[in-house]
């Protein structure tokens, strides 16, 4: 199962996994997306099949489990919807913040309340997490996007310790900027930016090995965790300088990846 299936990420992911899947399942709140999706991939391979959902739906998620039931679900889980956006203090938007939080945590949370329980009970399963390098730490203009990042990724983080019991694996890759309709902006540099392939590329190889946590690309990384680390006067000082705002000026709050 994969969630933001419709585009970027999601889709690279759904067109790799269909030449060794037996079934994909595709969510997304775009149902023209997943329809692009599905003309994209490999003409052999996984049976697909589609569904509009808003992960910001727990009933809905809910019930798609229930209509599965434990012989259908998933073996691997791929929580990767998401939305980027720059909600800078001085122009707060409450509500920007909470669709963000909506979309970006409570959207793994629900995967997890739909999911996770059936995946111990049969003692098998993976959940893999989509977050960000921004969880790292929080960014300027970027609270709201990192907050929800770093509640995605401790949240990640304790379920893997829960659920390792009961043979169920917990993955989070946490990648930099990555060439996809969240990153179609001019608001700031995007240094090492990958393309939604390579990142795939990466997510389904380290997923294969069970990897529990990853960054990348690895410039990206060292930065991140020098920044992690940073104390926070130097931090205060050095990284507003360093952003790479591409405009002077006040920034305007906004929502990145959606149409």
């Amino acid at each position: 199962m994969i969630t933001g299936a419709g585009s970027g990420v999601g889709r690279a992911l759904a067109v790799k996994l269909a030449p060794v899947a037996k079934i994909l399942l595709l969510l997304d709140i775009n149902t023209e997306g997943l329809k692009e999706t599905a003309k994209g991939r490999a003409v052999s391979g996984a049976a697909l099949r589609l569904i509009t959902m808003d992960v910001r739906n727990l009933d809905g998620l809910l019930a798609l489990a229930r209509e599965l039931g434990p012989a259908e679900t998933p073996d691997i889980v791929i929580a990767n919807a998401g939305l980027g956006g720059i909600n800078p203090g001085y122009d707060w938007n409450a509500e920007i913040d909470r669709r963000l939080m909506e979309v970006n945590y409570f959207g793994t949370s629900h995967l997890v309340a739909a999911f996770a329980a059936e995946m111990a009970k049969r003692k098998s399963g993976h959940i893999v997490g989509v977050c960000s390098l921004a969880a790292m730490r929080g960014l300027p203009m970027a609270a709201s996007y990192s907050a929800s990042k770093a509640a995605q990724l401790t949240l990640l983080e304790s379920i893997r310790n829960d659920l390792r019991p009961y043979g169920v694996f917990v993955s989070t890759f946490l990648p930099g900027f990555i060439k996809t309709p969240m990153a179609d902006h001019n608001e700031f540099d995007r240094p090492f930016m990958i393309s939604a392939e390579d990142c795939a590329d990466v997510i389904l190889k380290k997923t294969a090995r069970k990897v529990r946590q990853y960054m990348f690309p690895w410039p990206m990384r060292l930065l991140s965790l020098f920044n992690r680390f940073l104390p926070v006067v130097i931090f205060d000082f050095l990284v507003p300088r360093v952003s790479g705002a591409r405009q002077s000026g006040l920034k305007t709050s906004k929502i990145f990846g959606t149409k």
